[in-house]
């Protein structure tokens, strides 16, 4: 008797979960292997840089949800037409940058000060060689960015010294080589000695 409750049990379970994911206004897609999200027939692609959203801001606006048993996952934004990004809580939680965006284009002001600077004028290139797992011997400093014309979309990075270089490392473990020019703005903000 206990196996044929235990097997029908299942069964319901089963036909339950098959049936219980739906979409509303986002949709999750795979693309090229990356996971993206479909919202107004545009693409938004996973951000690796921006990944600070934990709740929502009081003047978001919530574009829909996602639910796959027992997850349900819901995606913000600033504006409800056309947004730059999405982000998402819940079962899933990131940053989704529309295809078309360019955010190395954008200004971004360092957190805490009036400094600002062009994200590719930051960031010179990707550092293939580092390695976050390493055990860090050099100065490092925490530091936030965050777009001017989109200020949730933020970025912390920890920098990090070494061999005369400065290294921005992102919550992704991704790490890219500060140009002179940020080094330079940085040092006179005093964020830098030197």
């Amino acid at each position: 008797m206990k196996k044929i409750i235990l097997t029908v049990l299942l069964c319901m379970n089963m036909c339950f979960l098959s049936s219980c994911t739906y979409y509303e206004n986002v949709n999750f897609i795979e693309r090229d292997t990356e996971q993206c999200l479909l919202y107004q027939g545009s693409t938004y692609y996973a951000s690796d840089i921006f990944m600070d959203y934990v709740t929502p801001n009081d003047q978001d606006i919530k574009l829909g949800k996602f639910y796959s048993f027992p997850f349900t996952t819901y995606f913000y934004s600033e504006t409800c037409e056309s947004p730059v990004y999405i982000y998402s809580i819940g079962g899933d939680t990131g940053v989704y940058l529309k295809e078309d965006f360019d955010y190395k284009s954008e200004v971004f002001v360092i957190k805490g000060m009036s400094e600002r600077i062009v994200f590719s004028e930051a960031l010179a290139k990707q550092y293939l060689e580092y390695n976050p797992l390493k055990e860090l011997d050099s100065t490092t400093i925490e530091l936030a960015m965050y777009s001017e014309n989109h200020p949730y979309l933020k970025a912390s990075l920890l920098l990090v010294s070494e061999n005369n270089d400065w290294y921005a490392v992102l919550a992704s473990g991704e790490a890219y080589l500060v140009s002179q020019t940020f080094v330079g703005l940085l040092k006179e903000a005093g964020i830098i000695d030197g």
